[in-house]
């Protein structure tokens, strides 16, 4: 099977390098022509015909990274090949790793430990990472949007291991950064050619035997940007690819023991964070389409909470200031501690519409509406910007109160709103009114991809009300609900996929009542 079956297949101008060298022909297939392919050696493409500047161009109209003028970090030759690119050629290292899954006791008796698997740079990865200077500014603009929600890589520890992973780790660091760049990026088309390329070097880096949080935390950036981005079914497959590669690093066991073995504990809080991200992904995804059975196994009461983001970010956070899942909901907490409590309650209300939708669900519906008061409480006192969680949060009472499907035509009336979920219409609608205006067309680059399902839920559930009772309010709801759509489509064109879907729902009304 090909590797990038999932990536669009596109043709590049010029012959790749490879062949060129060895006079073969090439079929200029990209992002890997056949050759190469068949051969199992990288392919690299020329961005001219001859090499005079550096200013990359992306096929579909985005202009990309230039690179600085300093030297870059990683000269990495691209004839330099070794055979099994996609494997691993030394046996010793391929057997290790077998033994590594085969029999992890009598691993871990003989006190083995994971090798070191040197992964080649291509040319085109090093060129979009750039300098010192290019990390730094790639690094400030993921921190100051991604991070804001969904907190997964260490802003201390990611400046103070710089110099480790250019010494040991470059091809970890390399992975990481196009990453955090693709996922902190504005694209006008989801299937760039940065995404492209960033896709594939996660799989060549997979296909290694690279087993590194790192690379996990890249391939969850892959997975949000998909999400974000309506790249489907990529992203449901790269939140499965995250959870089995996390548990290939036993990662779930950090939620569960306060301090592991031989780590220290800002090491242990990240791959918490990791494991949690991929926790929210998966449930997130499955707001769609609750029977779908979920990756993730559910954490339990006693498990383990993300610690606070600021004292994470300063290095000031403490195993002792560790709060679980069970503990008192008034608890000081960050805010991807609250999205985490989230989740956690989201998972109840998919296995509740899922295999008993008869059930009452009052109460969960009154858990979910406490916690976004209390997410609103703390978000007033800490200048949070509207919260993940809340927008999950009201997503999780809109799905208790109409787990099915919204357009029928033969059947207008529309059943009461729960109390709950018309609370949560008008809080959201208040929010998202102040963010208009606040907004004034502005792109919107901290916004985070959890806002778009509850949006459109809403919009479908107001113009069922519509068509069932007709009222001016009713209808101004709705254009504030598009509205916000549009303009964060700016930030996630996952915006303009649903903004079609409603559109195509009209028409499909129109069609039925004509």
């Amino acid at each position: 099977m090909n590797p990038m079956s999932g990536v669009n297949i596109t043709h590049s101008p010029y012959a790749c390098i490879a062949c060129r060298n060895s006079k073969r022909r090439c079929d200029k297939t990209y992002p890997r022509c056949t050759l190469c392919t068949q051969r199992q050696i990288l392919c690299d493409y020329p961005y001219r015909r001859k090499e005079r500047t550096r200013q990359m161009v992306d096929p579909e109209g985005d202009e990309l990274m230039p690179v600085g003028s300093n030297t870059p970090l990683f000269n990495t030759p691209t004839e330099r090949v070794r055979p099994g690119r996609y494997g691993i050629s030394d046996p010793n290292i391929s057997d290790i790793l077998a033994s590594r899954f085969l029999d992890p006791d009598f691993f871990y008796h003989l006190q083995l430990e994971t090798p070191k698997v040197d992964v080649a740079i291509p040319k085109m990865v090093a060129d979009y990472v750039g300098t010192i200077v290019d990390i730094q500014n790639i690094s400030n603009t993921y921190f100051d949007s991604i991070h804001t929600w969904m907190p997964i890589l260490s802003k201390k520890q990611f400046s103070s291991n710089l110099p480790n992973y250019l010494t040991h780790r470059k091809s970890e660091l390399c992975l990481l950064v196009i990453c955090m760049k693709l996922s902190s990026s504005l694209p006008t088309t989801a299937k760039t050619v940065l995404y492209r390329t960033a896709k594939q070097f996660y799989f060549e880096m997979e296909s290694s035997g690279i087993l590194s949080v790192a690379v996990l935390q890249a391939g969850v950036l892959i997975a949000i940007y998909e999400l974000g981005h309506a790249i489907y079914p990529a992203a449901f497959l790269s939140v499965g690819q995250c959870a089995r590669y996390a548990a290939a690093l036993e990662i779930e066991k950090s939620i569960t023991s306060q301090i592991l073995d031989k780590l220290p504990w800002n090491e242990v809080e990240e791959q918490r964070r990791v494991w949690w991200s991929i926790i929210i992904l998966d449930r997130y995804l499955n707001l769609c389409n609750p029977g779908r059975h979920l990756i993730t196994p559910d954490p339990s009461p006693d498990s383990y909470l993300p610690a606070d983001d600021q004292e994470w970010d300063t290095g000031e956070s403490r195993p002792e200031n560790s709060l679980t899942i069970g503990s008192s909901s008034g608890s000081y907490m960050g805010r991807f501690a609250r999205f985490a409590q989230t989740a956690h309650l989201l998972s109840q209300a998919l296995y509740t519409v899922a295999k008993e939708p008869a059930t009452e669900t009052t109460q969960l519906r009154r858990t979910l509406m406490a916690l976004v008061n209390l997410s609103f409480m703390e978000g007033t006192m800490r200048q949070w910007a509207f919260c993940s969680q809340m927008a999950v949060c009201f997503s999780g009472i809109l799905l208790l109160d109409y787990p099915g499907v919204l357009l029928d035509g033969e059947n207008p009336i529309m059943e009461p709103l729960s109390v709950e979920a018309e609370s949560s219409l008008n809080a959201a609608i208040e929010w998202i009114s102040n963010f208009l205006t606040e907004m004034g067309g502005q792109k919107c680059e901290r916004v985070s991809p959890f806002l778009l399902h509850f949006l459109y839920k809403a919009t479908c559930i107001y113009a069922k009300l519509q068509r069932s009772t007709p009222q001016k309010s009713v209808s101004e709801r709705i254009t504030i609900l598009k509205n916000t759509l549009r303009l964060l489509n700016h930030r996630w064109l996952a915006a303009g996929a649903y903004m079609s879907l409603l559109e195509k729902q009209e028409i499909m009304l129109l069609v039925q009542n004509s």
